[in-house]
């Protein structure tokens, strides 16, 4: 009975022990240990446990940088790698990682790869600027470009197209002539007036200054005639020497020097007239007859095409023409707006302009007309008068 009392007693003690902590340690100093899950010797300042003895997986020091990688600790060299993803040695500088050890692989030290999709485009590599062609017909936008070392969708290397939204503009598209369009992209020919005839006339001896017997066609250009002397543009002689041109008669004429390239006729100062042959801004053209009178006629090759400034020659040159070919003489080219091949000396009868169907460029206006002229009053009775039937813009 004494000893089950004894066993009994030694029982109890012990869960008095327990539950009070008590052991044979009751006097040990608690230390704090961190968690080194890398198992690289340094633990983790941010996972401790304080204990009495070192628990597994846990250290004393608390200075490791990455608890996730052994490679990395403290006093390592690390090193920023990237990723290298189309795998042409250049990465990309937008995705890294950092690391002591070994080079992580698709991953390299340098961070200059343009694109890192595709192993063609790399630092150094032969770039080529590529131009937007949006509307696919092989010419591209210059104002819409790349530069690449590969070719890219939607891109050409051409840059010449002057219109991407539209197929059918572009450098290899026919010209369609007068529809103020410039199809194939080498500028603008000309605009066409292919609207209602309008009829000029000035009466003879009629005040060419008054604007009801001027033919204002735009505002570089307005056309009349003296009492005596050639058709004109009043506007460019306003616009030069802020007067009219003067014309007093064939020798003391400004319209005549300018016509025929006399300086001794000259009023004004000759070389700020700079003659031109007349009708100052303009050029005329022959355009094809109905009818051709004579062999020289039906031989005749420089007929003018409205909208093309090929073939459209000063006013001197047109009469020359018209006069030498109703004569039956060939012409085979103009030399100048003063002379014709073959030279046939100062031929001049602006008469032989009634009847026939002339082409007018107005050249800073870049407009092409129809005139044939009606009436040419001739010499000092004839008091200037003139009448022509012109075409006129469409919206007239």
């Amino acid at each position: 009975m004494k000893q089950l009392n004894l066993t009994i007693a030694l029982l109890f003690a012990a869960v008095l022990c327990t539950l009070s902590s008590c052991s044979k340690d009751e006097n040990c100093t608690e230390k704090t240990y961190y968690k080194d899950a890398d198992g690289d010797g340094f633990g983790d300042a941010a996972n401790s446990q304080s204990s009495c003895s070192q628990p597994e997986g846990y250290v004393a020091n608390n200075t490791d940088p990455n608890d996730t990688d052994a490679k990395i600790f403290p006093d390592c060299t690390e090193i920023t790698y990237y990723e290298d993803a189309d795998g042409d040695g250049f990465g990309n500088e937008n995705n890294s990682q950092k690391t002591c050890g070994a080079q992580p692989e698709g991953y390299v030290e340098d961070n200059t790869d343009p694109d890192d999709t595709n192993e063609e485009i790399f630092p150094g590599c032969e770039e080529i600027t590529y131009y937007e062609d949006a509307d696919g017909d092989g010419y591209g936008n210059p104002d819409v470009s790349q530069n690449s070392c590969v070719e890219l969708e939607g891109f050409v290397t051409d840059n010449t197209d002057c219109d991407d939204a539209n197929a059918d503009i572009n450098p290899e598209a026919d010209e369609v002539l007068g529809d103020n369009i410039d199809n194939n992209c080498d500028g603008i020919l000309g605009i066409i007036w292919d609207g209602p005839d309008f009829v000029f006339t000035k009466a003879a001896n009629a005040d060419w200054t008054l604007p009801e017997n001027q033919d204002k066609l735009t505002d570089n250009v307005i056309f009349t005639r003296q009492d005596k002397g050639p058709m004109y543009n009043y506007q460019w002689w306003q616009d030069t020497f802020e007067e009219d041109a003067i014309h007093n008669n064939v020798s003391s004429s400004d319209l005549v020097s300018d016509f025929h390239n006399a300086e001794d006729a000259a009023v004004k100062d000759f070389a700020s007239i700079n003659p031109t042959g007349g009708t100052k801004r303009v050029r005329w053209a022959i355009l094809p007859q109905d009818d051709l009178p004579n062999q020289a006629w039906q031989d005749f090759s420089l007929y003018g095409t409205l909208g093309d400034d090929e073939h459209f020659y000063s006013f001197n040159n047109i009469i020359a023409i018209i006069s030498v070919l109703d004569n039956n003489v060939a012409i085979n080219g103009v030399v100048d707006d003063f002379g014709l091949n073959p030279n046939l000396g100062d031929v001049q009868h602006p008469p032989y302009l009634v009847g026939k169907k002339l082409g007018v460029w107005l050249m800073e206006d870049d407009v092409y007309l129809t005139l044939t002229f009606t009436e040419w009053g001739e010499g000092n009775a004839g008091g200037g008068a003139i009448s022509y039937t012109r075409s006129t813009p469409i919206n007239n």
